[in-house]
């Protein structure tokens, strides 16, 4: 399970192998938006081993949140051990 932690309304979007900008939600292997309280996503599903994931999180596309920014934490929970690491843009 990949859920988010955070006072923004997060988006989670998760992608197998690698991520495509230019059909991103149509490409995505799964996706939430406020599975949990307090507008934060969670995404449960079965990861394969030895597979890249990417995740991406973002805020609502509501235009009360444009251009707006602020901390987030991501909880990974599983069965057996995940290693995540951070790639920028």
């Amino acid at each position: 399970m990949l859920s988010s932690d955070s006072d923004l309304d997060t988006y989670g979007y998760l992608y197998e192998h690698e991520f495509d900008f230019y059909s991103s939600v149509e490409s995505s292997l799964s996706w939430d938006d406020d599975y949990c309280e307090n507008r934060q996503f969670s995404i449960s599903t079965y990861l394969h081993y030895n597979t890249t994931y990417v995740l991406i999180v973002t805020i609502s596309p509501n235009e009360l949140y444009i251009n707006m920014q602020g901390p987030f934490s991501v909880i990974a929970k599983g069965p057996s051990e995940i290693n995540m690491k951070r790639i920028g843009m």
